[in-house]
């Protein structure tokens, strides 16, 4: 199979006779949305609280969900626009911050959450794998800076 023919997976949340279709986000996205500082600083509030709340160990179904509610109350311009983001449509966002109730937006983050991070096993899994690949690039650095200094 070519990279063309692959796609990546989308949800479909439907509401009467509409339709709102969602898919995992990209790192492009994530640069795309830190790149906004007011962005940046609510992303790094919430990191804040997430780690205060007990981090991925206390992260379960309910926990998501009230990290997730938080994220809406806290920081709605930034809930909207990983919807807005996700949907494909960022034009969008201001109309999801002020149009969506928080219960959809809260129901809408939990599948963009699902679809971004289900392929790596789920965020706690993901972050896993990134710490193993960054801890053997640590230890690869190390060594071959070891290997420098006997040589010389």
């Amino acid at each position: 199979m070519a990279i063309a023919d692959f796609a990546a997976p989308t949800v479909t949340i439907k509401r009467g006779e509409k339709e709102l279709t969602l898919r995992g986000l990209t790192p492009s996205d994530v640069v795309t949305l830190m790149s906004d500082p007011a962005m940046r600083v609510a992303i790094e509030l919430l990191v804040e609280d997430f780690k205060l709340a007990g981090g991925m160990s206390a992260m379960d179904e309910a926990a998501s969900s009230a990290f997730l509610w938080n994220l809406v109350k806290q920081a709605p311009t930034l809930a909207a626009r990983l919807i807005a983001v996700s949907a494909d449509e960022p034009e969008q966002a201001g109309f999801i911050e002020t149009k969506f109730s928080i219960g959809s937006q809260v129901e809408f983050l939990l599948e963009v959450a699902r679809l971004t991070f289900e392929d790596a096993g789920g965020f706690a899994a993901l972050l896993g794998k990134l710490t193993a690949v960054l801890g053997e690039i640590s230890a690869s650095a190390s060594k071959l800076g070891t290997a420098k200094r006997i040589g010389t």
